[in-house]
């Protein structure tokens, strides 16, 4: 496969490589946590370029991973787009094969929300985006609930009554089903909140800033 050396703008520079694969041997990389469409990813090299795995290993077990997919993150204040969101993320890993990797930028979706809610919007619309096939997120790396909450889905890890609630609105995405309510101890603040907040990116209820109070 020959070498190619691309400039910043690397989504023109995509081609369709061997084994219905998209690939790289060599290239350079989009600085910047907000990548564009077509930003290729690999290994960095000492030459302080990008070697991307090539499509036909030896031994099968490599797979090339060439394209990152976002789609429009819709916030709160647009309702039914959320679920549209969610829903590209399912519909992105369909369109090729192998599936092209997605991401999201959760804070987009809590946009213009209260401090306050912020943090619990972006951790259930995470769990959701995953229950679609999701692979990568931009998220708070200081949010540690964020991350126990990726930990309990990926573990399945239903030892507690959020745990379990958490891995029922995965599952429920992941199998397009509404969530069934009675998952949820309405006595438990927190098990109520969670359900609460899908409520609202799930178009369930009209958002409201005071959402959580109502």
């Amino acid at each position: 496969m020959p070498v190619q050396t691309e400039s910043n703008s690397l989504g023109d520079w995509l081609k369709f490589e061997e084994d219905n694969l998209y690939s790289r041997d060599e290239v350079t990389v989009a600085s910047g946590q907000n990548l564009a469409t077509g930003t290729v990813i690999g290994v960095i090299t000492t030459s302080g370029k990008v070697t991307q795995l090539a499509p036909a290993a030896s031994d099968g077990s490599e797979t090339a991973a060439g394209v990152l997919l976002h789609p429009v993150d819709a916030s709160t204040a647009d309702q039914p787009g959320v679920m549209q969101t969610v829903e590209a993320v399912r519909i992105f890993k369909q369109i090729s094969d192998p599936p092209v990797k997605t991401i999201v930028g959760l804070s987009n979706v809590s946009n213009g929300s209260p401090n306050e809610v912020r943090g619990l919007i972006n951790r259930v619309m995470l769990v959701m985006c995953l229950g679609a096939g999701l692979d990568a997120a931009i998220v708070d790396p200081l949010d540690s609930e964020l991350l126990e909450w990726v930990r309990i889905v990926e573990t399945r890890d239903e030892s507690t009554p959020k745990g379990k609630l958490l891995c029922a609105i995965y599952d429920a995405v992941a199998n397009m089903e509404d969530l069934d309510p009675s998952v949820v101890d309405m006595k438990d603040r927190e098990q109520v909140e969670i359900f609460k907040t899908w409520q609202i990116l799930a178009n369930k209820i009209i958002y409201a800033h005071s959402y959580l109070k109502v």
